[in-house]
C-alpha cells in the first residue's frame, strides 16, 4: 500500500470512518491514516457511550452510513439501536458494545474497498502554493510519502489542518482553557432494582433532564431499553466532607450497558490539560485513572446496588472534549445558533443539545459546506466535529 490515492482521510474515528467508507464507495481510491490497530476514535479507544444526537423530538436527523453502522450492530446483537435518553438530556441514545462496533466499522471500510493504514500515524505535511501535496506517514518500517488531490483531516485535532498553516483557535477565548478530559470506563455486577428503589426514597438525588421528554418519573425510567441516572449529589457531597471524594464533579453520571449487569461510568473530570500537548495527555491519563479508581470504591462503598460492582474495562486513551477548532470560510456565530439560521450549503444534522463544561471542571442544525473549507488550503477538508470552527456556545454541542 504505497503511492497516490484519491482521497486520503486522516483519521479513523467515527467521522474518517464514515469519510473513507463514502469516497470508497462512490469509485474513489481511498485510505485512510489511523494510529490504532481498529477503527472508532472516541468511541472505540476513549469509550466514549452511548451515541448521541441521531434525533431531535421525534425526526431522525442523522442517518446514512452511521445509521448503517447502527443497524449492522443491532444484528450483532452489539445494541438495542436509538432509544430514550435515560437522563433526559438528548431525544434518544444509542448504546453499544465496543468491540461490536470495532467490527463493523473494519468489515464496512474493507467491503468498501478502502486501504486500512492501521498502526499509521500522521506526522506532517507538504504544502505548496496553497496545495497540500502530500503527507507523511510513520510507520514501523519507517516513513511514507502519500499524495492526493483532496485530504479530509478527521484526526479530531485539526493536525493535518495545522500543519497546513490553517488558523484555529483552542479553549476560551478569554484564557485559551479547555474543557476538561474525562477517563470513561466500564463496569459489572450492578443491581439496578436497588437504585430505582433509593431514588423513589431519596428523588432529590436523582437529577432530572432538560425536559426534553413529556414524561420522565422512575416508572419511565424503570421501563426504558436502558437505564441510567444523573445523580447521587448528596452522597457525593456527604464523601467530600469525609474526605473520601476529590473529584472535581458533584455528580454521577451512569449509563447501563448492553449485557446485563453492566455500566458505563462518565463521572472523571481532568481540568486544565490541553489534548495536544504530550506532557499534559500524559498527566491526564494518570490523573484520569486514580478519579476513575476513587469512582469506583465510592460506588462500591456508597450507591444502593453497586456493593457487588467490579471494574471490567478502562479506555485505550482518556477522552479529550475539545482541542483545535478551525477556522472555516465561514465562522459559525452565536447568533446563528439561537436563532436557528439555516445554510443553503447546509451538510449535516445533528440533535444533540449545548453542551459546555466548565474548564475548571439547538436541534436540528446544520453545519454549512463553507465551515468544512479550510480558506487558504486547497484541497483539504476538516471531518471531525472538534475541529470545526465556532464562535462560543456552538462548539460545546457540535463535539458530538
Amino acid at each position: 500500500m504505497t503511492g497516490d490515492y484519491d482521497v486520503l482521510v486522516i483519521g479513523g474515528g467515527p467521522a474518517g470512518s464514515v469519510a473513507s467508507v463514502a469516497a470508497a464507495r462512490s469509485g474513489a481510491k481511498t485510505a485512510v491514516i489511523e494510529r490504532y490497530g481498529f477503527l472508532g476514535g472516541s468511541l472505540t479507544a476513549a469509550m466514549v457511550a452511548p451515541i448521541m444526537g441521531f434525533h431531535a423530538g421525534d425526526l431522525q436527523v442523522v442517518r446514512g452510513i452511521p445509521d448503517e453502522i447502527v443497524e449492522r450492530m443491532k444484528g450483532l446483537g452489539a445494541t438495542p439501536g436509538h432509544v430514550p435518553d435515560p437522563v433526559d438530556f438528548c431525544y434518544t441514545v444509542t448504546p453499544f458494545d465496543y468491540e461490536g462496533l470495532k467490527r463493523v466499522l473494519l468489515e464496512l471500510a474493507v467491503e468498501s474497498g478502502a486501504d486500512l493504514w492501521l498502526h499509521s500515524i500522521f506526522l506532517g505535511a507538504d504544502v505548496q502554493d496553497g496545495r497540500v501535496r502530500s503527507v507523511r506517514v510513520w510507520q514501523k518500517d519507517g516513513i511514507k510519502e502519500l499524495r492526493a488531490p483532496i485530504y479530509v483531516d478527521a484526526s479530531g485535532d485539526g493536525d493535518l489542518c495545522a500543519a497546513a498553516g490553517v488558523p484555529f483557535e483552542i479553549g476560551r477565548r478569554q484564557d485559551g482553557s479547555p474543557q476538561p478530559m474525562t477517563l470513561m470506563f466500564r463496569i459489572g455486577g450492578v443491581d439496578w432494582d436497588p437504585v430505582m428503589r433509593y431514588f423513589a426514597d431519596h428523588d432529590s438525588e436523582l437529577q432530572h433532564g432538560q425536559g426534553v421528554h413529556p414524561r420522565i418519573d422512575l416508572e419511565w425510567l424503570r421501563n426504558l431499553p436502558i437505564r441510567g441516572f444523573a445523580g447521587f449529589k448528596g452522597l457525593i457531597a456527604d464523601a467530600r466532607a469525609r474526605g473520601e471524594w476529590t473529584i472535581p464533579r458533584d455528580r454521577l453520571l451512569v449509563f447501563e450497558g448492553v449485557r446485563p449487569g453492566e455500566a458505563v461510568v462518565n463521572t472523571t473530570r481532568v481540568p486544565g490539560r490541553l489534548g495536544i500537548r504530550g506532557s499534559d495527555l500524559a498527566q491526564a491519563e494518570l490523573e484520569g485513572r486514580k478519579q476513575a479508581y476513587e469512582v469506583m470504591a465510592f460506588l462500591q462503598r456508597r450507591v444502593p446496588g453497586f456493593a457487588k460492582s467490579y471494574l471490567l474495562e478502562t479506555p485505550t486513551q482518556i477522552g479529550v472534549r475539545e482541542t483545535r477548532r478551525i477556522t472555516g470560510d465561514y465562522v459559525l456565530q452565536q447568533d446563528d445558533i439561537l436563532r436557528g439560521v439555516k445554510f443553503p450549503d447546509a451538510i449535516a444534522c445533528g440533535g444533540y443539545p449545548i453542551d459546555i463544561h466548565d474548564p475548571t471542571s439547538l436541534p436540528q442544525r446544520a453545519p454549512d459546506f463553507s465551515q468544512a473549507l479550510t480558506g487558504d488550503v486547497r484541497g483539504l477538508r476538516i471531518g471531525g466535529p472538534q475541529e470545526y470552527f465556532a464562535q462560543g456556545i456552538d462548539s460545546g454541542s457540535r463535539r458530538s
